[in-house]
């Protein structure tokens, strides 16, 4: 029992003692971590948000790490470039991901897994939004879109889905290349 106190102890003061912040131009640069811990991004964090995690990133309030490989923890807010493996994040936003996500409302400028979001929206889809409502293509949110058409066309299972290539069943599909955009129960791009 007071060997786990003391560790704690060693534990906290390591992560906030004075010179260890990871926005220090003396913290160590490395290439990548097998974890990552951090409170506030690259103020109370283990390595700095720019350090590729290939492992556990775990940033429960609020994450900015750039790159994750393997499992990816941001519970209430995460902002990555990268994302691979298995993530949660209660909002999130991704500009790459592959993998299974987990969330309550995540949006992605390219996506390829299979994400559980109550609100989904990805510009360029390529797997399978599971939710109330999902978003692809150019019916995908302005801050997640890029200039020209998207690629892929993913399936979307929800009970509104909104896209511009791909396969829709849900309560409500809005599918702008169909012969007939708006469907109930199903529908399907024509090219």
């Amino acid at each position: 029992m007071k060997s786990s106190r003391l560790l704690a102890v060693f534990a906290a003061a390591w992560l906030c003692a004075p010179g260890l912040s990871a926005a220090d131009p003396d913290y160590p640069d490395v290439g990548w971590s097998l974890v990552q811990v951090s409170l506030i991004p690259d103020q109370l964090s283990v390595v700095p948000s720019t350090t590729t995690i290939t492992g556990v990133n775990f940033e429960p309030f609020w994450g900015g790490q750039e790159r994750v490989d393997v499992l990816n923890l941001q519970l209430l807010y995460g902002a990555s470039r990268r994302i691979q493996g298995v993530s949660v994040q209660g909002f999130g936003q991704v500009d790459q991901f592959a993998g299974l996500q987990l969330g309550l409302s995540n949006f992605y400028t390219r996506f390829q897994g299979v994400d559980f979001s109550l609100v989904s929206g990805a510009w360029e889809s390529r797997g399978l939004q599971i939710g109330v409502a999902n978003f692809s293509g150019n019916t995908a949110p302005p801050f997640c879109r890029e200039e020209g058409v998207p690629r892929g066309g993913g399936m979307q299972l929800g009970i509104f889905n909104s896209t511009t290539s791909g396969f829709q069943i849900g309560l409500l599909n809005y599918n702008e290349n169909s012969p007939v955009p708006w469907m109930i129960l199903f529908n399907a791009s024509a090219r």
